[in-house]
């Protein structure tokens, strides 16, 4: 048996195009009986083959994915896949213990290889998954089940898609290696790689590069950690008010993803537009769900349904027109209030993004997903 990164790369293709049912019913056909409730043949034949700690049909299934396209690479055999992916618990369904079942065997970096899973989120709250098939010196390529074709991470999508993101791309946490047997010249890093004086090659150049970005170097990126480097990470750890020891670990690569965030938003804020993770996060706010930016099922649950007469003086009113006046919907003063032209507004966007056109918003007709996931 070859257990081979090619050959997990043509099983994932293969499924690009799925899309999640709305039943039990036609699992095995990509597009019939399409839905959102989370049925998919991947979560039944884990289940069958004996994975988790218990069926996972009907919740989300971005992990299962993954974990299913090993399973058909190890021909059904559950415990040569479990193994090749490091899961040694039962909780593989979790984007978060999946990434901790990695680290714990240290196979777990911020360098991409093609065949590795890529996690999206925080390190304290990973949200998604999928598996990277391409690398260059800039992006990262992607196939990933629970998801769409809109750029950027949507969580709980509802089908397979291949997608791609910018290598410093802020919510991409890491990746874990898997093992296979043709990865040999893959250099898998240490669990937790520490950039320090005399470190070199793309990690230190996306240090550079992002640092550049801040402000805080000035000079060639040229992937060196040298004496200008080393002066540049002193300063923005002494900016973000943490250890200034020189050493990029875990602790300072958090902070600068955290800087490299907060800039993006600023910087949208200042060119006069509402960003959607503005959007995201403000809406997440309003309902009481963690403020993550990342618009998965958890949020989407606690969204409120939205009219002339449900809720019409409700927080989110305000973020909806906020939203639709950043994308050229809503022309009018932004009151809070949902009424006649905030509905007319309502009704053109849900026109434009396969929604039904009825203008009530609410997350059964789709168009609060379409709301916080259209960019």
């Amino acid at each position: 048996m070859e257990l081979t990164i090619e050959k997990l790369l043509a099983i994932a293709e293969a499924e690009v195009g799925y899309l999640e049912k709305k039943s039990n019913s036609s699992l095995d056909d990509k597009n019939a009986n399409a839905g959102y409730n989370n049925w998919t043949k991947y979560a039944r034949d884990l289940n069958k083959a004996g994975y988790y700690n218990g069926n996972k049909n009907g919740y989300a299934w971005c992990d299962c994915f993954v974990d299913w396209c090993f399973l058909q690479l190890c021909e059904g055999n559950a415990k040569l896949a479990e193994d090749m992916i490091c899961q040694t618990g039962d909780y593989g369904a979790g984007c978060g213990y999946s990434m901790r079942y990695y680290k714990a065997q240290g196979r777990f970096s911020t360098t991409p290889q093609p065949g590795d899973q890529i996690f999206f989120g925080t390190v304290s709250s990973v949200a998604h998954t999928g598996i990277v098939y391409k690398v260059d010196s800039a992006r990262v390529y992607t196939i990933e089940g629970n998801t769409s074709s809109t750029a950027g991470v949507v969580a709980n999508g509802g089908g397979v898609f291949k997608k791609s993101y910018a290598r410093n791309y802020s919510r991409i946490v890491g990746y874990g290696h898997p093992k296979y047997s043709n990865a040999g010249s893959i250099v898998v890093p240490p669990a937790e790689v520490t950039l320090t004086k005399g470190s070199s090659g793309k990690t230190v150049e996306t240090l550079q590069t992002n640092l550049k970005t801040l402000g805080f170097y000035k000079d060639t990126v040229d992937g060196n950690f040298g004496s200008v480097t080393l002066v540049a990470v002193k300063n923005f750890q002494r900016s973000a008010k943490i250890t200034v020891d020189g050493q990029v670990g875990p602790q300072t690569q958090e902070a600068i993803k955290n800087a490299l965030n907060a800039k993006a938003l600023e910087d949208k804020t200042a060119e006069g537009g509402y960003s959607l993770d503005q959007f995201i996060r403000e809406v997440q706010a309003a309902i009481g769900t963690e403020v993550d930016g990342i618009a998965g099922s958890v949020t989407l649950s606690k969204t409120k349904t939205l009219s002339t007469i449900i809720n019409s003086r409700h927080a989110l009113v305000r973020l909806v027109q906020k939203r639709l006046h950043s994308l050229d919907y809503y022309k009018d003063t932004i009151d809070g209030v949902y009424g006649s032209v905030t509905k007319a507004a309502v009704k053109a966007f849900q026109k434009d993004n396969q929604c039904t056109p009825d203008g009530v918003i609410t997350a059964r007709n789709k168009t609060w997903e379409a709301l916080l996931k259209v960019d």
